[in-house]
């Protein structure tokens, strides 16, 4: 979120045509103060940073192995206590096991140590609108559309908080702002 590329067709291909088909060239779509990855990686020790690493490999399996995610996080976190992508692993872990306080408790210790961090605001933004809770899911979708307001799930979010809070123009803006994205067809309740 927060870039825009070239089209690069992929379409059927013949047998001894090349694989290469490009290159993928990313453009800002706007000035944003949000950051997608957070900076403050950067500045976590190796060991801390490695061991964030085995965590996000094991999150991107079919089925986590919690125990070892669990451990790996609370090795990186131990050592670099301000580690805001450890943090928000943590909180999306906490998801897939069902546990929305415990993410909520991470997703903010996430933003705490990088507030500039989007990606939290938005998975705390989320929990509340599972939740229906509309005037807290305002409280985190509002700072996430301020950092960044080019990603299409906050802006899907935003719409409908701030319809089932009957601001109108602002539910407008942001469902228009999905509109214009092509992950329109995956928020088929805008239209």
């Amino acid at each position: 979120p927060g870039f825009q590329s070239n089209l690069i067709a992929l379409g059927p291909r013949r047998r001894l045509d090349k694989s290469e088909v490009g290159m993928l060239v990313l453009r800002r779509t706007s000035a944003v103060d949000a950051v997608m990855i957070s900076a403050n990686t950067l500045a976590a020790p190796s060991r801390a940073r490695v061991a964030f690493e085995n965590a996000r490999r094991e999150a991107q399996k079919e089925k986590w192995d919690y125990a070892y995610a669990g451990a790996e996080l609370k090795k990186a976190l131990d050592e670099y206590p301000n580690f805001a992508a450890a943090w928000h692993l943590l909180g999306i872990m906490r998801l897939s096991q069902k546990d929305p306080a415990a993410a909520s408790d991470a997703f903010q210790k996430a933003i705490a140590a990088d507030p500039a961090y989007v990606e939290p605001y938005v998975e705390l933004a989320s929990i509340e609108v599972m939740e229906q809770r509309w005037i807290s899911a305002d409280k985190w979708i509002e700072p996430a559309l301020k950092l960044n307001p080019n990603i299409p799930y906050a802006n899907y979010l935003g719409a409908s908080v701030y319809f089932q809070l009957g601001n109108l123009d602002l539910a407008e803006r942001s469902a228009l702002a999905v509109w214009k994205t092509r992950d329109v067809e995956r928020f088929p309740i805008v239209h």
